[in-house]
């Protein structure tokens, strides 16, 4: 099994601060009654949580995040845990290593080309998760070890809702017209 204790950070870039872990320790560590079984089962991310939250217990600090990960790669079986305190907001499912990230200042409209995106490079031991990015953006694509993302911001979204609603209430007029003329 392996555990990996992050610190929570941001990276500041382009009028963006994006809360992402920096990878602090990764280590294998065994842990008395956790073994891969046949199946993922939800005594094993149980007993793993359990594990998990004695040693979160221990060493707790503010602004850290603790993650075990039990992998068994021929049975294809993969259980996580984790606790931290700090950002709240989900950005990725699991930690996941950040590659590569692109801020877009306008709402992304049908296809994005991705080589005319100015990208910005993450860095060594960057990994996305929890938070909430703050500053002017309309969305931001963050390209991960796990695939891409595709955050918008609240603004962003309540513009797309607004679109949605208003041609749902166009298009309802148009049935009742149509209706009235038949």
């Amino acid at each position: 099994m392996i555990k990996r204790t992050y610190k929570l950070s941001e990276i500041s870039t382009d009028g963006v601060r994006i809360p992402i872990l920096k990878l602090l320790e990764e280590k294998e560590v065994k842990v008395k009654g956790i073994k891969v079984e046949e199946q993922a089962s939800h005594m094993t991310l149980e007993k793993l949580t359990n594990a998990l939250l004695k040693d979160v217990i221990d060493k707790e600090k503010e602004g850290y995040y603790v993650e075990y990960v039990l992998l068994d790669e021929e049975k294809g079986i993969e259980v996580r845990a984790g606790w931290g305190s700090g950002a709240k907001g989900e950005l990725a499912k699991w930690p996941t290593r950040l590659l590569r990230f692109a801020v877009l200042k306008e709402n992304p409209k049908g296809q994005l080309e991705l080589d005319k995106l100015k990208w910005y490079e993450a860095g060594d031991d960057v990994y996305l998760f929890e938070g909430k990015p703050q500053g002017n953006f309309s969305a931001i694509l963050f390209m991960t070890e796990d695939g891409a993302y595709l955050h918008l911001s609240e603004e962003a979204l309540e513009r797309d809702i607004t679109e949605i609603e208003e041609e749902e209430e166009g298009s309802e007029e148009e049935e009742e017209e149509q209706g009235i003329e038949e």
